[in-house]
């Protein structure tokens, strides 16, 4: 099937397998469990979560699919995506950061880095959203005055120049209300009305509003053009040339000539625009005005037969043979769990379902009841979901249990790990590799070094560097670290107020201990002067 560009193919492809959607795999996987699964994402992820034996939370799963991350990755049977590194110029040279929110908290600690990610969506660059370079502005606004161009960074900035005598909403509501151009908001240039000539009593007038000044003094041109396009009366009778035909109605055998005047002689505590709702409904002149009950209905509710008895909603069937029930329960058990009318409503018995016990697997010719039993019997330090994704993708029960080596083909094929080389031994992946050699570093700071471009053999035998307390000097005396300095001096500012001045770098270390306050240096606005 060919696809347009741009369309996105109508499957996905999960441990190896195609499905027409996501929640399809879902299915499937519980259907060859034998386990029942509903249309409830949060339940299928559960169910999957207790058939493959994981130690995690829904939640979490949930969280990470929306994410973007795929179901290994999510389900923790895979590597974590890569994480997206930063570069950020810096005094003429390029620093890499493993995120923005690294990259603020070093470089702009003094940002919030809400502020930071919203510029960032509005198009800055990451140098000027840290503001560690001034945000070059393009002219938004460009006016065309005899034969001369200006350009101007805000439609506010080109009002203070040319028309300061108004307001700025004033100028907003002629470009997107009134639909002037914009030299015609500014008042640079002289409006051409845009009227329409209208006929009335064989002669023509060049505007609606002209013909109401002449013809009909006392009205207003907004009445006259809301009676003729809004409620259908002919351009006579909206300027009172024409006696307009009273509508006579009856209602309850009495005879009103409008229906205000019904409202307000039946039900004066009915309002207008409740009236007008009924009408267009379709309700009868007798409901409108509250003579007659209007019978409720309710057109989503469907008729139940239960033991050859016809209810006319399954509530009604409800209240009727099982009282002791809440209505919602028997809806949940009947519409989303699949029961039986008579299993929702405790009539009969619910047979349940048996119980898979284990997947029953195969490896070096010993049948195994289950995954964990196997992975018993062999003493593998493995998760019993791992193994079941890998029989899901294609592998031999002794590949899937890591007793035999698995193609590197096959890895690279499925986005599964690599083979590394450490020390001169060959492992198949990078977690067995750390497993092997006993690094000194976890396996989530292995994957950290190898993002930022350290060799895999050096990410996983580099131990982290210790860092002590350092040395401080305050009023010149010299402590072995800050929080010793502060027990012993006892100042009247607190320890974490001491600790942000510093990072802050507006402070020295005396200044902090004396509580002494800098104002924060304030960014000069430069005047919107126009580019011509």
């Amino acid at each position: 099937m060919e696809l347009e560009p741009g369309e996105a193919p109508p499957y996905v492809i999960i441990a190896g397998a195609r499905y027409k959607s996501a929640m399809h795999f879902w299915h499937a996987a519980m259907t060859a469990a034998g386990v029942p699964c509903t249309d409830d994402q949060y339940d299928c992820v559960l169910k999957a979560i207790e058939y493959l034996g994981l130690d995690i939370e829904p939640e979490l799963v949930r969280k990470r699919l929306r994410r973007g991350w795929s179901h290994d990755e999510a389900l923790g049977v895979a590597a974590p995506p890569p994480v997206t590194n930063v570069i950020v110029s810096v005094d003429g040279q390029e620093r890499l950061f493993q995120s923005v929110l690294h990259a603020g908290r070093e470089l702009s600690p003094s940002v919030k880095h809400s502020t930071i990610y919203g510029r960032l969506s509005r198009g800055w660059s990451i140098e000027a959203a840290l503001e560690l370079e001034e945000r070059v502005r393009t002219p938004s606004v460009v006016l065309n005055i005899s034969g001369q161009t200006f350009a101007y960074p805000s439609l506010d900035a080109a009002r203070q120049a040319h028309a300061s005598h108004l307001t700025i909403s004033t100028v907003r509501a002629r470009i997107h209300t009134m639909h002037w151009s914009l030299e015609e908001a500014l008042d640079l240039t002289e409006r051409v009305p845009r009227c329409t000539k209208v006929e009335v009593a064989g002669k023509e007038y060049p505007s609606l509003a002209a013909a109401a000044a002449t013809l009909a003094p006392d009205l207003s041109p907004g009445t006259v053009w809301r009676r003729w396009k809004s409620d259908g009366w002919s351009i006579e009778e909206a300027l009172g040339l024409v006696d307009r035909p009273k509508v006579s109605i009856t209602v309850d055998q009495r005879q009103f000539d409008s229906f205000e005047a019904a409202r307000r002689a039946l039900c004066p505590n009915l309002k207008s625009n409740t009236m007008q709702s009924r009408l267009a409904r379709g309700w009868t002149l007798e409901q409108v005005f509250e003579i007659e009950e209007r019978p409720k209905t309710n057109s989503k509710a469907k008729s139940v037969e239960v033991k050859g008895v016809r209810y006319s909603s399954l509530a009604a069937a409800c209240s009727s043979l099982a009282p002791h029930l809440k209505t919602a329960t028997v809806i949940a058990r009947y519409r989303k769990l699949g029961w039986t009318i008579e299993q929702a409503l405790e009539l009969k018995p619910r047979a349940k379902s048996p119980v898979v016990r284990g997947r029953p697997i195969t490896a070096r010719g010993i049948d195994f009841p289950s995954i964990p039993a196997a992975i018993r019997h062999f003493d593998l330090s493995l998760q019993p979901g791992a193994v079941a994704v890998r029989l899901n993708k294609g592998l031999t029960p002794e590949q899937a249990l890591g007793l035999e080596e698995t193609p590197d083909q096959w890895q690279r094929e499925q986005g599964m790990g690599r083979p590394v080389t450490v020390n001169g031994v060959r492992y198949p992946s990078l977690t067995k590799a750390h497993a092997a050699v006993n690094s000194p570093v976890p396996i989530t700071t292995v994957w950290y070094r190898i993002y930022a471009g350290i060799a895999p053999e050096a990410a996983l035998l580099t131990p982290r560097k210790k860092t002590g307390p350092k040395a401080v000097t305050v009023f010149g005396k010299p402590y072995p670290s800050l929080r010793k300095a502060y027990d012993e001096i006892r100042p009247k500012v607190t320890f974490k107020s001491i600790k942000g001045r510093l990072s802050r770098g507006k402070h020295s270390i005396d200044e902090a201990f004396l509580g002494i306050k800098k104002p924060f240096p304030t960014r000069e606005r430069k005047s919107s002067e126009a580019v011509q």
